[in-house]
């Protein structure tokens, strides 16, 4: 079965910026922020046939991702082989997981500095009607209300190296896709087909969960951070504030984002001052007025801060505006 349109759609692009991946990649509504420290790097590559999207996201810096995946479609994360597991959703990922994300699910994210992922997004009803001509049960029926599952190492691998495939032969040659009818049939039949068998050997993750304790002490503490966005926030003051045990929310912190609280609540806050520097015009915003409208005074400190977790001084980031 090959599908039959006038044009594939292909975008494939490196970033050394994180705000300006965010706000490109197609149909996710999704908010990125760098808590690692250094350069960013990341690839993206889109590929549009027919009804079949596919988009490999490659990340080279631990970061957090949240926001909503392409309204109106399925769409299954694959880890690849090159990738460490991540959390998704509060509970740790493995080399046979697939992500489901359904038009309302919530996305929810934290990379490790290796991450490689290929989504798979179709709508439900071309799925189904794919599934009817394999003899295989309707996509309801094989993912449930599940929201990421484990699937059969060897199934896995097939499905991976699939995808592996399109991905490079489409990134060697992009022109390739609109005259080869055999990578045309990998994208249009082959790739869902690979998809459903490994969905229909699937069984409900039981990977690493964080406790409900930790999802509440993540949440109640992160409100807080994002209330506090204009002032320093000490961690003595934040626990004292919202009554946290502070061993409990550095064992929380470490455990979901792999750094202390101290270092996290740092990173939120370069952030925040990275993203208005990168759209503030340099010929009449100043570096300090930034900082100090997000509790920043001490200048030499704050500008070795920057620069050791994005790899650039905040000058430099403020000439780059997008």
């Amino acid at each position: 079965m090959s599908v039959i349109i006038q044009k594939p759609l292909i975008v494939q692009q490196n970033f050394s910026n994180f705000d300006v991946f965010s706000s490109v990649i197609s149909g996710y509504d999704m908010e990125v922020k760098q808590i690692g420290r250094g350069s960013f790097s990341a690839y993206l590559q889109q590929i549009q046939y027919g009804p079949i999207s596919i988009s490999r996201i490659t990340s080279r810096l631990r970061v957090e991702a949240n926001g909503m995946p392409p309204p109106g479609v399925r769409t299954f994360g694959v880890p690849t082989m090159n990738c460490q597991p991540f959390v998704w959703r509060d509970k740790q990922t493995s080399g046979n997981t697939i992500q489901i994300y359904k038009p309302d699910t919530e996305l929810a994210m934290v990379t490790n500095p290796a991450f490689e992922a290929i989504d798979i997004s179709l709508s439900e009803e071309d799925f189904n009607k794919l599934n009817s001509l394999w003899g295989f049960p309707d996509l309801a029926k094989l993912i449930e209300h599940k929201e990421m599952v484990e699937c059969e190492p060897a199934k896995m691998h097939a499905l991976r190296k699939l995808l592996m495939y399109i991905c490079s032969a489409i990134e060697n040659q992009p022109d390739r896709l609109q005259q080869d009818s055999t990578l045309q049939n990998l994208i249009s039949c082959q790739a869902p087909y690979l998809l459903a068998e490994a969905l229909m050997t699937s069984t409900v993750h039981r990977g690493k969960a964080t406790s409900e304790n930790r999802i509440k002490t993540l949440k109640t503490t992160i409100d807080y951070i994002q209330a506090s966005t204009d002032k320093a926030i000490s961690i003595q003051q934040l626990c004292q504030d919202t009554g946290i045990n502070k061993r409990t929310l550095e064992r929380a912190f470490l455990d979901k984002y792999g750094m202390t609280p101290k270092s996290y609540l740092q990173s939120v806050r370069l952030n925040d001052v990275y993203k208005e520097l990168l759209q503030s015009n340099p010929e009449t915003t100043k570096v300090t007025d930034v900082a100090v409208s997000h509790g920043y005074w001490h200048m030499s400190q704050f500008a070795a801060d920057y620069r050791r977790q994005f790899g650039e001084l905040p000058s430099e980031t403020l000439k780059q505006r997008h």
